[in-house]
C-alpha cells in the first residue's frame, strides 16, 4: 500500500511538471519577437543612380533571416519627389520644419501589392485611422528606386490622409503612407505621421502621432512590434535654420498579422 502511494505521488509530480512546462512554453511562443532590422547611412547599391535625392538623405534597412533590404529617403517628399516636405512652408520656432519618415510597416502575408494596400487600409481602420479629408496632399516617398505617390491618394475619390479624428479642424494624429515595395519575401511601406493642433494646423508632435498609430495597430489590429529603427533624421536643436521638432530619430517598426 505504501509503495502504491509513492507511485501515485510520482505520477502527480510528473503531471504537475508537464503542466508547468506548457504554461512556460506558451507565453514564450506567443511573444516571439518579429525579425530584427539594421539601419545604415547612405547606400552602396545600384539604386543610388535612380534618384536625384542626396545620398545623405538615404538610409538602408536590412532585415535578418534573409527577408531582404530597402533603401529609403528618410524624409517625406514634396510633389517633385526630391525636396523634403516642410509643413507647407510654415515655420516652427522660426525654423524650417522637415517632415520625417517615422513608420516602417512590414507585411509577410500579402499576396500582391494591391492586396498589401487593401490589408493596410483595413488594419488602419481597425486601429482607428481612417482616410479623411481636410489635409494637404501630393506627397511622395522613396523606396529602392521607386518614388511612390502617397496613400491615400487625395485625388477626389479618397481622403487626403489617414487620421484618428473625423475632421482636420480638431487636434489630430494623421499621416501618409508610401509603397509597397516587395523585397522578394515581404511587402514594405514607409509612412510619415504627425500631430497637428486644431483649426490652425500648426505642428504639435511627430513622436505622439507615430506612437499612437503603432500602439493602436498592436492593441487593436494584432500587429507585432519590431525593434525601433534609428533613421538618422533627427535635426539637432543647435541647427540655426531647420528643425524636426520633437522627433527623436526613430521609426516604429510594425509587422502585420495574417
Amino acid at each position: 500500500m505504501f509503495r502504491k502511494m509513492i507511485n501515485f505521488s510520482a505520477v502527480c509530480k510528473s503531471i504537475v511538471l508537464v503542466c508547468l512546462g506548457v504554461m512556460l512554453l506558451v507565453p514564450l511562443a506567443a511573444s516571439a519577437a518579429p525579425p530584427k532590422a539594421n539601419v545604415t547611412k547612405g547606400v552602396n547599391t545600384p539604386f543610388r543612380a535612380l534618384t536625384a535625392v542626396p545620398s545623405s538623405d538615404l538610409v538602408t534597412i536590412t532585415w535578418e533571416n534573409g527577408l531582404g533590404s530597402v533603401i529609403i529617403d528618410k524624409w517625406m517628399l514634396k510633389s517633385d519627389g526630391v525636396t523634403p516636405a516642410d509643413w507647407l512652408g510654415r515655420k516652427y520656432e522660426n525654423k524650417t520644419m522637415q517632415e520625417v519618415i517615422n513608420i516602417v510597416y512590414c507585411d509577410l502575408y500579402a499576396t500582391s501589392a494591391d492586396n498589401a494596400k487593401s490589408r493596410m487600409e483595413s488594419f488602419f481602420k481597425k486601429a482607428g485611422f481612417n482616410s479623411q479629408w481636410g489635409h494637404s496632399t501630393g506627397y511622395k516617398g522613396y523606396i529602392s528606386g521607386t518614388t511612390f505617390d502617397q496613400i491615400p491618394a487625395g485625388n477626389g475619390s479618397t481622403g487626403n490622409a489617414y487620421s484618428d479624428t473625423l475632421t482636420a479642424l480638431t487636434t489630430n494624429n494623421h499621416g501618409r503612407v508610401f509603397g509597397p515595395y516587395y523585397t522578394g519575401k515581404m511587402y514594405v511601406f514607409i509612412a510619415a505621421f504627425s500631430r497637428e493642433n486644431m483649426i490652425t494646423h500648426s505642428f504639435n508632435s511627430f513622436n505622439v502621432a507615430r506612437d499612437a498609430l503603432a500602439t493602436n495597430l498592436t492593441k487593436k489590429a494584432g500587429f507585432a512590434a519590431g525593434n525601433s529603427l534609428f533613421l538618422y533624421n533627427q535635426i539637432a536643436s543647435t541647427d540655426a535654420s531647420k528643425t524636426t521638432g520633437d522627433h527623436d530619430g526613430y521609426a516604429q517598426h510594425v509587422w502585420a498579422p495574417k
